[in-house]
């Protein structure tokens, strides 16, 4: 009995660095390519998207221990105050599935960079509601805060993807992870030492600051990191070098920096999310972002109720806090 011998081996192709590190995925010969970018250029992105990332997250919650005292404006209970919170987180989870789909017609970078802008203007249009029949126009506004400040906090990863390899994007995400999770516990941390001592409309005002650096920085660096790998993919449009005409083609309305998406796939991609949220795998690994992402905000709304609600309503506080003027 002969043994049938077996087929030539196939040569597996690899890709090293030169500290023997198997390269995944295999970066092209196109110097355009993101993997193919310097480290500073990589670093510098990614430090921007982070920034970018913790002024979104501390948006839609900048008001998480001061509104027990926000409640006096509007003549209100605690509790009713803390449908604001609700009404923030529920736009952190809405934001993501109805702006995300817009990434793909006008490109990741214009969306991280008017979402940010509409994150401002929901601070500005919160810290103006002052007047006690403003109460319905503040939730609304904690609502819209909360799906522009998402934006930057969900459409980094993509970046990371792109830019770094896979044995490099572990420390890249845990740099991403740390930043918005830092937005969400930093900004509601600020707002309690503000309002112990200045009117309740500067919790909205201070992060002003940080969301208008971080327009700055992604108007100046953050570039479209789509590449079309393959033989099969969709290549994207080629952006102009200039540095002003880059920004107009990469930023503005009605320009396209990625390939273009008929209405079918849109809602393919538009409806994708919600199948990768219900895998096996993403549950495992949301578990653990829903566990430290719902305790901070839990802790912190329950000993806002505690710690401010004035002793003769049943609280720590005191009647100060109640009589402290807004302008």
């Amino acid at each position: 009995m002969t043994v049938a011998e077996d087929p030539e081996p196939q040569i597996e192709v690899r890709t090293y660095r030169k500290d023997g590190i198997v390269l995944i995925p295999k970066p092209s010969d196109d110097p355009k390519d993101p993997l193919n970018w310097a480290p500073k250029r990589k670093y510098a992105t990614l430090f921007v998207l982070c920034f970018a990332a913790f002024a979104g997250a501390a948006t839609p919650t900048a008001h998480q221990t001061g509104y027990v005292v926000i409640s006096y404006t509007y003549h209100k209970t605690p509790t009713q105050l803390s449908y604001s919170i609700s009404a923030a987180v529920a736009g952190l989870l809405a934001g993501p599935l109805i702006l995300l789909p817009f990434a793909r017609v006008i490109g990741r970078t214009s969306s991280i960079f008017w979402s940010l802008l509409g994150a401002i203007a929901t601070q500005i249009w919160a810290a103006k509601m002052t007047s006690p029949n403003d109460y319905i126009s503040f939730v609304v506004s904690r609502l819209f805060g909360g799906m522009f400040g998402s934006v930057a906090t969900i459409l980094g990863s993509g970046y990371i993807m792109d830019i770094f390899f896979l044995h490099q994007r572990g420390k890249a995400f845990a740099c991403y992870e740390l930043s918005l999770l830092l937005g969400v516990i930093a900004s509601p941390t600020i707002g309690g030492f503000i309002v112990n001592s200045k009117p309740w409309p500067d919790i909205f005002w201070w992060t002003l600051a940080p969301l208008g650096v971080a327009v700055i920085l992604v108007f100046c660096f953050v570039e479209e990191t789509g590449f079309a790998r393959g033989k099969d993919k969709t290549p994207y449009p080629l952006v102009p070098v200039h540095f002003l005409a880059n920004r107009a083609r990469t930023l503005f309305p009605g320009t396209s920096v990625v390939p273009k998406i008929n209405m079918a796939a849109l809602l393919k991609f538009a409806v994708l999310p919600l199948a990768i949220g219900v895998a096996p795998a993403t549950t495992l690994a949301g578990l653990y972002t829903l566990i430290t992402f719902a305790w901070s905000i839990l802790i912190s709304t329950e000993l806002t109720i505690f710690l401010e609600t004035p002793v003769s309503e049943g609280g720590y506080g005191s009647r100060r806090s109640k009589t402290r003027p807004v302008s």
